[in-house]
């Protein structure tokens, strides 16, 4: 399987997208064939080796993922090839399979893309919490906050003082009469692994 693949603490221009062993499935885990990673300052930290623990070299990045279970080891119910789920693992998302614990992950909800089950569980809950907890925000009499990493409906955050979106891809924001941006930030990513 291809796979992204640091092996050596370094920028994270220095990673590269290589071939890695599939993973081996274990008693109460599932394998899922990934199919969309969400990325987050966690991941950019472990790939330079400055996040508080650091993962023995050489490993696999990526940390939120979504796809479609492909096997499911002894011991695992509720879960069979094919339901489309997302989770969280410590490392190893960055690849086209990851296994994980059957507890680390959840069925993706009618409804929400993959893009957004898979940047739901860390960098959802970590603004979440950032802004309401440590920034001391109090929630406007109706706030929304939530990361959606598609360019049609920006991450956006409501907090009685400023919109915010930004976008991975050229801003293509939907008319929402309840909803307006006041501030867009869009940044394009040209660079791509070989």
């Amino acid at each position: 399987m291809k796979a992204v693949v640091v092996e050596n603490y370094s920028s994270i221009d220095e990673v590269e997208l290589k071939q890695a062993p599939m993973p081996a499935l274990a008693p109460g885990s599932l394998r899922v064939r990934v199919r969309t990673v969400g990325i987050g300052f966690v991941d950019g930290l472990k790939v330079q080796g400055l996040y508080q623990t650091k993962d023995p070299l050489p490993f696999i990045p990526g940390t939120e993922f979504a796809g479609e279970v492909e096997a499911v080891g002894d011991g695992v119910t509720g879960y069979t090839p094919g339901i489309q789920v997302m989770g969280m693992v410590r490392s190893g998302a960055l690849a086209e399979y990851v296994t994980v614990a059957a507890e680390a992950v959840r069925i993706l909800p009618d409804g929400i893309s993959a893009a957004a089950g898979a940047s739901f569980r860390a960098n959802y809950l970590t603004a979440h919490y950032a802004l309401t907890e440590r920034a001391s925000y109090k929630l406007a009499n109706r706030c929304s906050s939530r990361a959606q990493p598609e360019a049609s409906e920006p991450p956006r955050y409501i907090w009685g003082r400023y919109s915010v979106g930004a976008s991975l891809r050229p801003p293509r924001p939907k008319r929402n009469e309840n909803f307006a941006l006041d501030r867009l930030h869009a940044i394009e990513f040209r660079k791509r692994l070989s």
